[in-house]
């Protein structure tokens, strides 16, 4: 308590809000990435979820303090790992679904060439932008902000769940263009993406 009443001495609010909540977004460290808060902060915001989950903050947070934290039991790790390699797989998946639509795409454009005024790496991404909006209602660009990543990363840091619909919208697209001669930006709207009830974080 000493330490609060110590931030609090001659300081304005905004600079012990500084001190007592930090954010943390980008870069490759992800175990480091999200908004930190002082243990005492951290507490009242336990007791604001639940009385259960403030009990067992309390136990976790004194663990912490205390240095009694243990690593992650094996299982754990183990459990850990197969997440990562499930992700990996469809993420390895999303690639190729990916390269069908971009292939698909490419071909349109040199069998329609009067078609359109786009140039052929617009068409990309437009029609890529097309699907996220419909999908997030955010661009790449946008997306690319709130996951805090850099350029033409947001893929490799949104869920499993995420991975899944983004594939299946592009297979979608793709078979639009593909299958029906459809103009790629023509072809979202014409696979009649839904909204996607999973939140990117």
């Amino acid at each position: 308590m000493r330490e609060l009443k110590a931030l609090h001495s001659n300081r304005s609010t905004s600079e012990v809000e500084r001190e007592l909540i930090i954010v943390l977004v980008g870069g490759n460290e992800k175990d480091t990435q999200g908004t930190w808060v002082h243990h005492n902060v951290a507490m009242n915001l336990a007791q604001w979820i639940s009385p259960e989950f403030a009990a067992w903050a309390s136990v976790v947070l004194s663990a912490v303090i205390n240095r009694e934290f243990l690593p992650l039991t094996a299982e754990a790790e183990q459990a850990e790992k197969e997440l990562a390699d499930r992700w990996q797989k469809i993420r390895t998946a999303g690639k190729a679904t990916r390269r069908t639509l971009t292939d698909a795409i490419r071909d349109w454009y040199i069998n329609n060439p009067s078609a359109t005024t786009c140039p052929q790496h617009s068409m990309y991404a437009n029609t890529t932008n097309a699907i996220y909006q419909a999908l997030w209602g955010m661009t790449a660009l946008e997306i690319e902000a709130l996951l805090g990543c850099e350029r033409n990363q947001l893929r490799n840091h949104i869920s499993e769940a995420c991975l899944k619909i983004l594939e299946r919208a592009e297979c979608r697209v793709m078979e639009f263009i593909d299958y029906d001669n459809i103009k790629p930006i023509d072809a979202v709207f014409a696979a009649n993406i839904r909204k996607s009830s999973v939140e990117l974080i």
